[in-house]
């Protein structure tokens, strides 16, 4: 709010002044539009005159931006990291929300199995709240890649002025080509995610969730906020590869496509059955088998002795509304 004085005289020429002064609506406590004899005009919420003889005008200049540095975190945006990679590019930001007044600067550290590209410094100036990036190189070893922040000015969240942020850095697969595909971590059995929109060609990745049965069906629903102009089509590819759609690399049973998203599962088995004996009966029913799968006994996750990953690929010409085109990915137990 700002407060424009009005020097009012007791005088002949206090009266012209007041008659220059011309308001668009009544000059009460209802708001209105002023228009003073320097050309400058505000929208009033009060007008009053004061003892001294002056007219108090408050003005409404709006909301004003939120006061303080704000408050500082650390996100990753992606959630694994390639050793196999010589820079696997934009790991983490530094995030600024809650307010943006006055110029801060954040000093940066990398720890770990990778080191930091860049200069060590990020600088927010003065009413900018725009995310920064932290780039940094991987080494050739597996293990955790650590950024830490200290922010040179108050506003992070209760006392502490440094904050960490950690991620992965796994050794690539064996015979699987290196990429920077961000694994994506699937909901609970029975939980729908959020709408994943890709362009056309771009491949999703999602972790194998873990399962108390020895099997589970992955299954897409189209989203309601962006469909595709024929033709389309989505692919589905079980594998030990993260970010990879390839048929033969796969086998049979771990590799579907369809136009018809009503059509498009792929259940996946991480160990044989009675029904199931062996992969080729699995692969002749078109069930994907992953052993050695990460599974869940009760209400503790049992690491397995290999990952695997279900690849998503969409395929389409345009989208009827919006740029990009999408899903949403689910998955239930099973018991075969």
């Amino acid at each position: 709010m700002t407060t424009f004085l009005t020097l009012l005289r007791r005088t002949a020429i206090a009266l012209g002044a007041i008659a220059a002064l011309t308001v668009t609506s009544e000059a009460n406590a209802q708001a209105g539009t002023i228009t003073l004899t320097n050309g400058s005009s505000c929208q009033y919420t009060s007008m009053t005159v004061n003892p001294t003889g002056a007219v108090d005008v408050q003005c409404d200049t709006g909301t004003p931006p939120p006061a303080g540095p704000g408050t500082f975190s650390v996100i990753g945006n992606v959630s694994n990291l390639s050793t196999g990679l010589a820079n696997s590019g934009t790991a983490f930001q530094v995030r600024r929300v809650g307010g943006s007044a006055g110029a801060v600067n954040v000093s940066y550290s990398v720890s770990g199995v990778c080191v930091a590209v860049g200069a060590g410094t990020l600088s927010f100036a003065d009413a900018s709240a725009l995310s920064q990036s932290v780039q940094v190189s991987t080494g050739g070893t597996t293990g955790d890649c650590t950024v830490t922040i200290v922010v040179d000015a108050p506003g992070l969240s209760g006392a502490a002025s440094t904050l960490t942020k950690t991620i992965p850095v796994s050794a690539p697969v064996a015979g699987c080509p290196v990429n920077d595909t961000p694994v994506l971590t699937l909901p609970s059995s029975g939980s729908a995610s959020a709408a994943k929109l890709l362009p056309s060609g771009g491949i999703a990745s999602y972790r194998l969730p873990p399962t108390a049965s020895n099997s589970g069906q992955f299954k897409l629903s189209e989203t309601t906020v962006s469909f595709p102009v024929a033709p389309w089509y989505y692919e589905i590819s079980i594998s030990r590869c993260k970010g990879v759609i390839d048929e033969e690399q796969t086998g049979p049973g771990c590799y579907v496509q369809s136009q018809n998203v009503k059509l498009l599962t792929k259940i996946w088995m991480r160990a044989v059955s009675t029904r199931y004996p062996s992969q080729t009966a699995m692969d002749n029913a078109n069930i994907c088998f992953t052993p050695g799968a990460t599974w869940q006994n009760g209400t503790t996750v049992v690491a397995g002795t290999q990952d695997y990953f279900i690849n998503i690929r969409y395929t389409y010409s345009l989208c009827s509304s919006g740029a990009q085109c999408g899903w949403v990915p689910q998955w239930v137990k099973y018991t075969y």
